[in-house]
Order: structure tokens, then C-alpha cells, then sequence
């Protein structure tokens, strides 16, 4: 093989590190500019001059080949984590999110489809940080759409552990004294500005819904990438987002429930070991939702040979976990099964086995 000469060698670095600003990213655009230009010169010195290593020996080719790897690396990793925040910041009446997904979505599937153990690390690495980052600003965005509309009250009430649910049951007994109270009562226990505030309620939720189906769209790259398991951990304490989703427009509690139905799904598969602090948290935050989120949408969520699996995927994953573990998550579960509407997910079949034990426990004690 050839070898390439320093010049050559680092004109090659300098045209394909090139980068030309885009007016988005200005300050990580020149820091990585400045980077690439300083590993160019390190290269082009290192192949030019008489600099050994510490063992007396001087770079071979094959140490410059996997030094422009590193670069090549490097390079994927910061163009993802570039479009990934682009696709955060930008508005959901936006054009140019669809192109900006796509590009995503090549790079993404061309570093699975070469299956290089080295790109496959850098989907992980920054679906992992773009799982994080999203699922954060879905948090901040709910937030801002819960507290909008919400009486003081209400704040209060939704600082508290299951707050979301505390205040709407608040807002809701607020609404039907105010139809038995007099006018002038009534009056007082509305709000100031109804008009203003249903808008901005409006524009909330739109960024709330642009998010989730982010999210979703991460975490189906994830699943493709076979690195689930950091977006499990991190749902299994996601406390604020799973209480805050339980109030929200079922338009974006649709993507949610999807989600969890992937993480547990994989969950379940058994392929990597979870702690039980995991297990139990992704089913004690979770449920909730799959009980009260509106199923009865033009686009079902789930069909019903879905529910069906699902059902059995959670009946395995509580009967992995400790009785006294088992005991909570069923307890929660029957109270939200008999006040939500919906029928699922049905976990009577958990609940008998459990009293089972129970009285086996009590007979034998």
C-alpha cells in the first residue's frame, strides 16, 4: 500500500473537516473548527517530522489511519448532537422539521446498516444524551402548560407527590360548586383571563405534542440500536414528567403510552440484567398513565392484540418483583383501574395471585 505523503495527508484533514457556519450554532461551530485545525496540525507533524513514541518508534501508516478514524468519530458524534438540538429548538409550525428529521434518520441508519462496532457506539452515545434532553424539555414544557391555566390552589396542590391528579380534582370540585353557588361566588372562583389563557394552553400542548413524537422517534433509534437500557432507567424515575403527563392533552399522552409500552416491553425480554429499583419505579410511575390516558382517539393507540400482549409483559414483570413490591404497585393499581374509564390494562390475573400467596403466607406463618 502506498503511502500518503504530510502534505497530502493534511489537505485531505483540511477538506474534510471543513466546516462552514450556519448561523444555529455559531460557538460550537468555531470550537470544533478550532479542534479539527489543531488535530490536522498534530497529524501533518507527526507524519513529517522524526517524532518518536515513547518505545523509539516513529507513527506507521496504520497509526494515521486509525488517527483520521478518531476524527471521522468525533465528527459523527458532533454533527448528530448538533441536528438533534436543531430538532429540539425548532417550532413545531416549522417547514424544515421534516428535512431535519430525515437528515437525522440517514446518518442514524447508515452507521446501523455498516454495523461498525465504533459508529454503532456513537448512535447509542447520542441517542442516549438526546433521550435525556427531550424527555427534560417534554418535562419543562408540560409544566409550563399545567401552571397556565392553574389556579394558585392548584400550584400548590401540584408540588405534592401525584400532585397533576390532586389538582384536578380540585379544579374539578371547583367547577361544580361553582354551579351551585351564587352568582357573585361563582364569579370569584373563576378565572381572570379565560381567553388569554386558553391560547397559550394551545400553544403549549403543540410544543408539548412536537416533543413526545421526538421522544417516540429517539427511542424507536434506540430499540434499532439495541441501547434501551440508560431510556429505561431514566423512565423508571422520570417522577415530575409520568405526574405531569396524567393531565395532559391526549394528543400527547398518545406517544408517551407508546414509549412505555416499548420500555417495558424490552424490560421484559430479560436481555440485560435491571435493578429492582428500576423495575418497580417504571411500573409505580407508569401505570397511572395506562390507566387514565384517553384510549378512545380517532388513531387508537394500541390495538387490541397489543393491549393483550402488554397485559402479559406487565403480569411477568410484577411477578419478578418482590411481594411487598407486588403489593404496592397492585394496591395503586386497583385504585386507578376503578376510577378511570378505560379497561386496561387489566390486571386481575396479578392481583388473584397475589392474594394467593398472601393467604398462603398468613396460613403458613
Amino acid at each position: 500500500m502506498a503511502l500518503v505523503t504530510a502534505s497530502n495527508l493534511g489537505a485531505a484533514v483540511d477538506k474534510g473537516f471543513t466546516v462552514r457556519p450556519s448561523g444555529v450554532s455559531g460557538v460550537m461551530n468555531s470550537i470544533f473548527v478550532s479542534a479539527a485545525t489543531k488535530a490536522s496540525k498534530m497529524l501533518v507533524a507527526a507524519a513529517s517530522a522524526a517524532v518518536a513514541t515513547g518505545e523509539g518508534e516513529r507513527w506507521r501508516p496504520m497509526n494515521m489511519v486509525r488517527y483520521l478514524v478518531m476524527l471521522t468519530i468525533w465528527a459523527n458524534v458532533w454533527v448528530l448532537r448538533i441536528i438533534l438540538v436543531i430538532l429540539n429548538e425548532l417550532p413545531s409550525t416549522s417547514t424544515k422539521h421534516e428535512f431535519v428529521l430525515a437528515t437525522a434518520d440517514r446518518i442514524l441508519t447508515e452507521n446501523i446498516q455498516l454495523g461498525h462496532g465504533e459508529l454503532l457506539e456513537v448512535n447509542r452515545a447520542v441517542l442516549a444524551s438526546g433521550f435525556s434532553r427531550t424527555s427534560e424539555l417534554l418535562r419543562r414544557a408540560l409544566q409550563r402548560s399545567s401552571s397556565i391555566t392553574a389556579t394558585w390552589p392548584s400550584r400548590v396542590l401540584s408540588l405534592l407527590p401525584l400532585g397533576p391528579r390532586l389538582a384536578a380534582f380540585y379544579d374539578g370540585l371547583r367547577l361544580c360548586l361553582g354551579g351551585l353557588l351564587p352568582p357573585a361566588a361563582a364569579a370569584a372562583l373563576r378565572s381572570d383571563k379565560p381567553h388569554r389563557r386558553v391560547t397559550a394552553n394551545a400553544d403549549e400542548w403543540l410544543e408539548a405534542e412536537k416533543l413526545a413524537h421526538e421522544l417516540l422517534w429517539i427511542t424507536n433509534k434506540l430499540r434499532a440500536s439495541s441501547a434501551l437500557g440508560e431510556a429505561i432507567v431514566r423512565w423508571a424515575f422520570a417522577s415530575g414528567l409520568a405526574s405531569l403527563s396524567l393531565a395532559a392533552h391526549p394528543r400527547v399522552q398518545c406517544p408517551i403510552v407508546k414509549i412505555t409500552v416499548l420500555l417495558l416491553r424490552e424490560l421484559a425480554r430479560g436481555e440485560w440484567e435491571a435493578a429492582r429499583e428500576v423495575r418497580f419505579g417504571i411500573l409505580a410511575l407508569w401505570l397511572p398513565l395506562l390507566c387514565y390516558a384517553s384510549h378512545g382517539m380517532t388513531s387508537p393507540m394500541l390495538s387490541g392484540m397489543e393491549k393483550w400482549e402488554m397485559e402479559r409483559v406487565i403480569e411477568d414483570l410484577i411477578a419478578g418483583l418482590p411481594w411487598d413490591d407486588q403489593e404496592i404497585i397492585l394496591r395503586n393499581w386497583l385504585e386507578d383501574f376503578s376510577a378511570s374509564d378505560s379497561d386496561w390494562p387489566n390486571l386481575s390475573r396479578s392481583f388473584d395471585r397475589w392474594c394467593r400467596y398472601s393467604r398462603k403466607l398468613l396460613c403458613d406463618a
